[in-house]
């Protein structure tokens, strides 16, 4: 086992009075959104999105952040552990432990997207464009979180690379975090910031967001650790994770479908 990395980093950065602490998860968070509000504000100087100031952006980023923590914890809370939440109603407030779901949060981005669009009477269709664009780095950095935590631990593996969670078990595994880092936070990235908009519709975007995305997480996730106690496969093959990511895939196969059979224009 000694060629292995032994994973026992301190998620803890520092305590603070009373019963706060500065912890690496919540740190990781703060540079998803500082690195969102760089990407909307040159996406705004470029013309791409419609808002009038950086202060919309803000305002934007203020939904966006409700939705990916209270509707990143209800989605944890709903599609993966519901039986042990509901005996243990405390632990739902409890999100500095992690457990926040990527499906439920983009679930109510969505809604703040809707939202805000209508408060400022601005197309929904481009918002989205350019909110999934600043969002994935920040899924990137949330899946870094859970590696520093120790969470969500991969399958064990012999290849050289593999990690010893020792707060988990002293088995070598897949940094299945790490590959949902480099994947979520740098392929879907890149993929989304060279996709040819002005080729198609608006809104295109985002519904390769939710196909490439799914379609990534759906490879990542057989690499994943499943706890029969709180996960488990559904119909012996597919993750809860993986099911609702082949939703995602077929809403954004549609979706594309009739936005681009429309011919809506990209810039219109």
């Amino acid at each position: 086992m000694e060629q292995y990395y032994v994973h026992n980093i301190d998620p803890i950065i520092v305590n603070l009075p009373g019963p706060l602490a500065l912890s690496w998860y919540g740190l990781m968070y703060v540079m998803a959104f500082i690195t969102g509000y760089f990407i909307l504000r040159h996406l705004r100087k470029t013309g791409f999105l419609p808002l009038k100031n950086d202060e919309q952006i803000g305002d934007l980023l203020t939904y966006v952040i409700f939705g990916v923590i209270i509707g990143g914890r209800l989605g944890h809370v709903l599609f993966y552990d519901p039986g042990f939440y509901l005996s243990h109603p405390a632990e739902i407030f409890m999100i500095w432990k992690g457990g926040l779901s990527s499906h439920g949060g983009f679930i109510a981005c969505v809604i703040g997207i809707y939202i805000f669009s209508k408060k400022y009477n601005v197309p929904i269709l481009t918002i989205f464009d350019s909110a999934v664009m600043a969002a994935a780095p920040g899924l990137g950095f949330g899946r870094f979180g859970n590696f520093i935590n120790g969470e969500m631990v991969g399958k064990v593996t012999d290849l050289p690379w593999a990690v010893i969670f020792s707060k988990y078990d002293m088995m070598p595994r897949h940094p299945v975090q790490l590959y949902q880092t480099l994947s979520d936070g740098v392929i879907l990235f890149l993929i989304l910031w060279f996709f040819p908009k002005d080729k198609f519709a608006k809104g295109s975007t985002g519904t390769v967001f939710l196909m490439v995305y799914g379609t990534l997480r759906i490879i990542t996730e057989y690499f994943r650790e499943v706890d029969p106690a709180h996960l488990g496969y559904y119909f012996g093959l597919f993750t809860m994770g993986q099911i609702l990511s082949v939703l995602m895939i077929i809403i954004g196969i549609v979706m594309f479908a009739i936005l681009n059979t429309r011919k809506l224009p990209a810039k219109t």
